[in-house]
């Protein structure tokens, strides 16, 4: 026990002298708990208590212990006491006048006022987070390998805390990494590194609009913030553009950066980089592929968005002289027909091309000639007795005498006089083909021309048989035409087409 001590309870109304150094100089940036810390060691250094631990300082100040270890910690890297014991642990202030003007004892290095003002800037950044020493010793090197200020330190870890998403709980692994990309960047001065900021600025600011677009309201990370450097300073593209290009990633279920670089750079290829190009391509590309979508639409095929190679196979189309409409014609023809392929609306396309039939308006008046050769083939049929349906070959000999000069009204007298022949068409052929010759065409003709064919003995060897019975009064109105159904007809259409276009 101590020859001379002061009362019981003297302390409580004793003073605890805190110099205006520390008040200048230390509290007014220190963290509000570890002043509590500082000035209750200080009142423990002039009144001693025997039983003072860290757990007594924790309960007498309402603080976690860890809080109170912290305290004493950052304490002691500012420079103003010492741990000189562990089990318990215990602490030795020093004097601060000699902190500021000497070493603070043998067995430490003196630390400068600049590097003292340097670590209790760096601390305040993490506000109530306190670094570690190994912590502060990573700074130091990056000041040593980097060749950094201590300014540019500053600006780093500012901007890294505001740019992580994760403030001040910022690892320094992530920091380090940051530090690297600014090293190479040349951003080693203070000047250097604020105009590199400025850059950093608006990629972060860019690169959140972006996030703002698709509806993402989280801090763009660091490589979305590259990224959107590369855009904007590698190949030179405006805000406005990027925001523009990024329509181009909703057909994705989760657009994303990584995507928005390959739309970015396929636009880049295309030398174009503001948001009037984009959108002059993109209407261009639009009227080059609306025609191709209506082709599609036409197979059955709706919904499925047109293709490159498509839009190139469609302009080979017009290419050969085929109008749009006419395409059109053709890929319905290619579904009536049962398919709906692309490929097979080509070979429809190249058998209508030996026709020269390329326009709708052509293929519109082939087709309705075809369909009344049809019904006119179902008069003859009627008129000569023919049960079974056309043939393509009927419909080639019926067009080839209607060439002829042959109507309808004539043909049916020459089908009448072939009723009841093994081959009705044939003999009809060479009852026509002998008209011909004659000059016989007109209904009138052909009525006179049976008549004196019907009188006039026959010879065993005559080629052509006589008709069964001849005819006084032959005309069209006689012989009713069969009714085919959509089906029937569209089956005799389109299939005597493939045939008689093919030879």
């Amino acid at each position: 026990m101590a020859m001379c001590s002061f009362a019981e309870r003297f302390s409580m109304f004793d003073v605890t002298p805190l110099e205006n150094l520390f008040i200048e100089e230390y509290m007014l940036r220190a963290p509000g708990d570890f002043v509590k810390v500082y000035i209750y060691g200080l009142r423990l250094c002039y009144h001693p208590v025997a039983e003072a631990t860290v757990l007594t300082v924790s309960r007498a100040l309402g603080l976690e212990e860890k809080t109170v270890e912290d305290a004493f910690a950052y304490w002691e890297r500012q420079g103003l006491l010492r741990r000189t014991g562990d089990k318990p642990p215990t602490y030795a202030y020093y004097n601060l006048k000699d902190v500021m003007l000497t070493r603070r004892d043998g067995a430490q290095e003196e630390i400068s006022p600049a590097e003292r003002s340097f670590n209790t800037a760096l601390q305040d950044l993490f506000g109530t987070r306190l670094l570690q020493a190994q912590e502060y010793e990573r700074v130091y090197k990056w000041m040593d390998d980097f060749h950094f200020s201590k300014d540019v330190v500053l600006l780093l870890v500012k901007h890294c805390i505001a740019a992580s998403g994760k403030g001040t709980q910022v690892t320094f692994a992530s920091i380090e990494k940051e530090a690297l990309r600014w090293a190479k960047h040349g951003a080693t001065t203070r000047t250097a590194a604020e105009d590199y900021l400025r850059t950093l600025s608006a990629h972060y600011e860019g690169a959140q609009r972006v996030l703002r677009q698709y509806g993402l309201r989280r801090a763009p990370t660091v490589d979305e913030e590259a990224l959107y450097a590369k855009w904007s300073q590698q190949w030179g593209f405006s805000l406005d553009a990027i925001l523009y290009a990024c329509r181009e990633t909703t057909k994705i279920s989760q657009p994303n950066f990584a995507y928005l670089d390959k739309v970015l750079e396929n636009l880049h290829r295309q030398q174009l980089s503001t948001r009037a190009d984009i959108a002059g391509a993109a209407k261009a590309r639009t009227d080059v592929m609306r025609p191709v979508r209506e082709v599609l639409d036409a197979l059955g095929a709706k919904g499925v968005s047109p293709t490159e190679d498509l839009a190139m196979v469609y302009a080979s189309w017009l290419k050969m002289g085929f109008s749009h409409e006419a395409v059109l014609r053709a890929a319905r023809y290619t579904v009536r027909m049962g398919s709906g392929r692309i490929e097979d609306v080509s070979v429809r396309l190249k058998i209508w091309a030996r026709d020269s039939l390329f326009t709708a308006e052509a293929i519109d008046a082939h087709l309705a000639r075809r369909r009344q050769s049809i019904q006119h083939l179902s008069a003859l049929f009627e008129a000569a007795g023919i049960t079974r349906a056309p043939t393509p070959s009927d419909i080639k000999l019926l067009e080839g005498w209607s060439a002829q000069g042959f109507g309808l009204a004539a043909l049916l007298v020459a089908a009448e006089s072939a009723r009841g022949a093994n081959n009705p068409m044939l003999y009809m052929g060479r009852v026509l083909e002998s008209w011909a010759a004659k000059g016989v065409f007109s209904p009138e003709d052909a009525r006179a021309e049976q008549e004196r064919h019907a009188q006039k003995p026959q010879s065993p060897a005559a080629t052509a048989p006589a008709p069964s019975r001849p005819s006084k009064e032959v005309g069209a109105h006689r012989f009713g035409q069969r009714a085919y159904t959509d089906e029937e007809l569209d089956s005799l259409l389109y299939t005597d087409l493939d045939d008689l276009s093919a030879t």
